[in-house]
């Protein structure tokens, strides 16, 4: 019988340190030791591991963290032992972090993987329903493990939205949800006789398509500079979709084919009013000339209906709300000087492209 617990006292933290080693093969200078991981758990961290009767199998840990302004569950790493793997016990292990994360308050969790690893990407998007909207280049730099020695390290940063509906049915199902077949004008990187092949692309389409080889595994060991074009190629395909407000929610997988599928947020924008008064006003609209209009009839914040009229002297543009909340806070921050410089300069700013 499978159970998932914390550890019950300092000797069952030490398994993690053996489990690490196990099941990929760390040395000593790579595995997180058991001091790290008691100083974890007593701060606010969580450890679970897995036991097949007594006999430890897998586990996962994890920290609070704080990612694109709000605070979440850092979970750092997760493994089970080979000989029990593709047996659904990742998946345990994970949903009950989530039912333990979410005790404590924690709305999403964040996580990295490696993009080019076909398991990793249908556990972490197919079977628990994160979403992707950044891959770091080398994160970690040059590494040593078994399986990650003299490769690139550019990793895929994860959400974990614990309390969408889309999770909680992934939850109940114990089955990952994968995409149909996709347009053939939605792909923007394809595999062609084993090497990636760049298309163009259509960027006012609402979905885009990422195609990955299934054998990269395989490919480590005989062409390492093979998987290091792929690891290129994937970096020029994916990095101008993610700054153009596409994001991965969704793995087509066939016999065929194994392609990250990524589709659009709305365009936000956070726009900047200069008052008759001669202050700045800040807000985000989908739409600015109709929220202009409604400012400038008094219809917009009690703030402009008392200093009409006003214009607009910068709007950036960004894509979901969320980030443009992000930004409108960031933007409020700025002492007054700061703002006059940000809107005379047409600069990006914190990403967001100068529209107006």
């Amino acid at each position: 019988m499978i159970t998932i617990r914390p550890p019950r006292n300092p000797a069952e933290v030490r398994l993690i340190e053996v489990l690490q080693r196990q099941i990929w093969g760390m040395d000593d200078l790579a595995i997180t030791p058991y001091n790290t991981l008691h100083a974890l758990e007593h701060a606010g961290g969580l450890l679970l591991l897995a036991f097949d009767g007594e006999h430890p199998i897998g586990f996962t840990f994890g920290f609070p963290g704080y990612r694109g302004g709000k605070s979440i569950f850092w979970s750092h790493m997760t493994g089970v032992l080979p000989e029990y793997q593709r047996q659904g016990i990742g998946r345990k292990i994970k949903f009950a972090q989530r039912q333990h994360v979410m005790e404590r308050g924690y709305t999403a969790a964040g996580w990295t993987f490696d993009p080019l690893r076909q398991k990793n990407a249908v556990f972490n998007i197919a079977a628990l329903g994160a979403v992707c909207r950044q891959l770091h280049i080398e994160l970690y730099g040059e590494m040593s493990d078994g399986i990650n020695a003299g490769l690139v390290s550019d990793r895929f940063e994860v959400e974990w939205p614990l309390t969408h509906p889309h999770v909680e049915k992934l939850s109940n199902s114990g089955q990952p949800a994968f995409a149909r077949s996709v347009p053939s004008e939605f792909y923007v990187l394809r595999v062609a006789n084993g090497e990636p092949l760049l298309l163009n692309y259509d960027y006012t389409l609402p979905e885009a398509a990422i195609e990955l080889p299934a054998e990269v595994d395989q490919m480590r060991q005989k062409s390492p500079e093979k998987v290091r074009r792929w690891y290129h190629a994937l970096r020029e395909a994916i990095i101008p979709l993610f700054d153009a407000g596409y994001w991965v929610d969704q793995i087509c997988l066939s016999p065929d084919v194994f392609a990250y599928i990524l589709r659009r947020d709305k365009a936000w924008y956070l726009y900047v009013l200069e008052t008759a008064a001669g202050t700045f006003y800040t807000g985000i609209a989908t739409d600015v000339e109709k929220r202009l209009k409604q400012h400038n009839t008094g219809k917009g914040a009690k703030y402009t209906s008392l200093r009409r009229p006003v214009k607009v002297v910068a709007v950036w543009e960004t894509f979901g709300r969320s980030k443009a909340t992000q930004l409108e806070y960031a933007f409020k921050q700025l002492s007054r000087s700061q703002k006059i410089r940000m809107v005379a300069s047409h600069e990006t700013f914190l990403g967001a492209k100068r529209v107006q």
